[in-house]
């Protein structure tokens, strides 16, 4: 909506102060950050419903301070009045540092127009916070810095992970184990460890923000003078030669390398000599990259100068991961190398959120058999209207969560990453959105399938949600504009 529509309803909505916007009902899918930081350039993911029991909605625009960006709009299938808001603001925008307040500006159909505060953040500049390295010459010299992410970790299991770490043959690096505000019995547990050997440097925390923003921290800690960085978790255990088989795995022009592991079970008996049982390891790609992550967090090692271009991490959409984000950076920025040998045990546990898993490849019988069965669910009359109600729902769930994120990403590293070539910014263009990026979707599933790749059909259900979401936009529009 333009700025000249916004102003010309704002002087007809009367008294800012009025009872309606008290009757304005707005829920955001996650609280405004406290601290939104730029660096070399952010973005602000939006998503929320908003609802006038008396008057339709029929636009929406978010402010931060003084720059504002169109929400788009569109209503679920099954009938309702609430209106489902999403957005990406530019923070690159906003000057200099400095307290914003966040307004949701709201349109009615009958003139109105009026300004709902969402919340206020700080907006920050830089992430980066380096330790201060003692003066001690095993910290000046650290070529390494290891950066692992501890929460409520289990002592066994972390005793075995330090002295796989202390056992390297690559001796010249530091551990930042960063703590999300474990119970006071593990920090105990993890200030002793961790004072016995003068390479590891603890940084205790009282909130908790999760894994995917306890490794941004740890990251942020990193001191200018390291020369490479590689992600540790609480519980697994590395073999003597993970670092020096990274560190010369680094060719000209490799911004990171990562390598296998083996998988084996709590009791320590191995479930699988590899990663790699079914699915297949891509690296070189970076539209593939982006659909279906191959690189593990604690397999890769990258070089330190690319941290400017990682911090801050994007704001968490869905099911966001550190090592996606790093790896779509490194991509992004040069090559990326693989290493095939395990050089650590994951530890894959019972009851593991996140694990070890493999996608099975469809064969083409199996396709086809999927598709008649859906065909068929579809021939009674009575269920057909249900049906195409629940795949319009489901697909701007897949919109809200998963076509976001990547539309996120995607924007993120454009802004930070100025000079990728025009290859790989094209690769990154593929998620702007609309029905051409579902027809490319469309495209790159036929590329995925004749090179038998395993993506989960990742490909089409983000297109799917890309076409849905574009359709319930014009859908909204038409009804407005009517």
């Amino acid at each position: 909506m333009k700025r000249s529509l916004r102003n010309t309803l704002q002087s007809s909505a009367g008294d800012p102060g009025d009872s309606l916007v008290d009757r304005i009902n707005v829920q955001l899918d996650q609280p405004i950050p406290e601290v939104l930081t730029i660096g070399l350039g952010n973005s602000l993911p939006i998503y929320g419903v908003c609802l006038h029991p008396n008057s339709e909605i029929v636009g929406l625009e978010l402010g931060i301070g003084e720059s504002t960006c169109e929400l788009f709009c569109f209503k679920r299938g099954g009938g309702g009045q609430q209106t489902d808001f999403v957005g990406l603001a530019d923070l690159s925008q906003i000057p200099k540092e400095r307290p914003c307040v966040v307004t949701l500006h709201v349109f009615l159909a009958n003139g109105a127009a009026h300004d709902v505060v969402l919340g206020q953040t700080m907006i920050a500049k830089c992430v980066n916070k380096p330790i201060s390295v003692p003066s001690a010459a095993a910290h000046r010299s650290a070529r390494v810095a290891i950066c692992m992410a501890t929460y409520n970790p289990e002592p066994e299991a972390f005793e075995r992970q330090l002295q796989s770490i202390l056992s390297q043959s690559f001796r010249d690096w530091i551990c930042i184990v960063c703590d999300d505000a474990s119970n006071p019995q593990s920090q105990r547990m993890l200030t002793e460890k961790c004072a016995e050997d003068e390479r590891l440097c603890l940084r205790l925390h009282e909130s908790n923000v999760g894994f995917y923003e306890n490794f941004e921290r740890a990251l942020a800690y990193v001191p200018p003078h390291v020369e490479w960085i590689a992600l540790a978790d609480q519980d697994d255990y590395w073999f003597p030669e993970k670092l020096a088989t990274l560190l010369g795995a680094f060719e000209k022009n490799v911004e990171l390398v990562y390598s296998d592991m083996r998988i084996v079970g709590a009791d320590g008996c191995e479930i699988s000599p590899t990663y790699w049982q079914q699915r297949k390891n891509y690296y070189q790609q970076l539209d593939l990259m982006l659909l279906a992550n191959t690189v593990t967090g604690a397999a890769l090692m990258f070089r330190q100068r690319l941290l400017e271009f990682i911090l801050p991490f994007p704001v968490r959409v869905g099911d966001a991961f550190h090592d996606h984000w790093i790896a779509c950076v490194a991509l992004s920025k040069g090559k990326i190398s693989y290493v095939p040998s395990a050089l650590y045990d994951y530890i894959q546990y019972g009851n593991s959120v996140i694990g070890h898993c493999s996608f099975e490849t469809p064969t083409l019988a199996r396709r086809i058999a999927a598709i008649i069965g859906s065909i068929g669910g579809l021939v009674a009359p009575t269920r057909l209207k249900a049906e195409l109600v629940r795949i319009y729902n489901v697909s701007l769930t897949v919109y809200r969560y998963e076509c976001r994120r990547l539309q996120l990403i995607a924007h993120v590293i454009q802004q930070r990453c100025v000079d990728i070539p025009r290859s790989k910014r094209v690769e990154l263009n593929l998620y702007k959105g609309g029905i051409i990026t579902a027809l490319r979707l469309l495209a790159l599933h036929v590329k995925i399938v004749t090179l038998r790749h395993t993506t989960d059909d990742a490909e089409l259900r983000l297109g799917m949600g890309f076409a849905v979401a574009r359709l319930a936009q014009r859908r909204c529009r038409r009804a407005h504009s009517g």
